[in-house]
């Protein structure tokens, strides 16, 4: 996967460096989609997300972040205090999650009003079954 991502990067480069020199009007971004897919599905369903390292951050300092915990107590916060993140606008936990927003309409207000969801691994595995996917 590494070796084809590369190559398609080397190909998108070499065709820009040859579009600018015949356009005048090319873009200097161009944008790759990469879509990767299974042979075979698993037969034990995994909630737990991969992590993939990026080189350039999906988000920057004005993002809205939400922060999903299992129990939302003083510890937490007086961590996030000393971590210094200003992202996190707000914390959730699992029974808010669970009552507030158990409307369909609330999840589309949540989901508005944040850029971007982060949770504990405690709560990955029941996320799905409270948010519908």
């Amino acid at each position: 996967v590494v070796q084809a991502a590369g190559a398609l990067l080397k190909y998108t480069e070499k065709r820009r460096d040859s579009e600018a020199a015949t356009n005048l009007l090319a873009d200097d971004v161009e944008t790759v989609f990469l879509t990767i897919t299974v042979k075979k599905m698993p037969t034990n369903s995994r909630h737990k997300p991969y992590r993939i390292p990026l080189r350039v951050p999906v988000y920057n300092e004005s993002t809205s972040v939400c922060l999903i915990t299992k129990n939302n107590t003083e510890a937490h916060v007086e961590t996030l205090k000393k971590l210094n993140i200003p992202q996190i606008k707000e914390i959730i936990t699992l029974y808010q999650l669970k009552t507030e927003f158990k409307a369909y309409e609330a999840k589309r207000l949540l989901l508005s009003t944040h850029e971007l969801f982060l949770t504990d691994d405690r709560v990955v595995k029941s996320l799905p079954e409270l948010l519908g996917v």
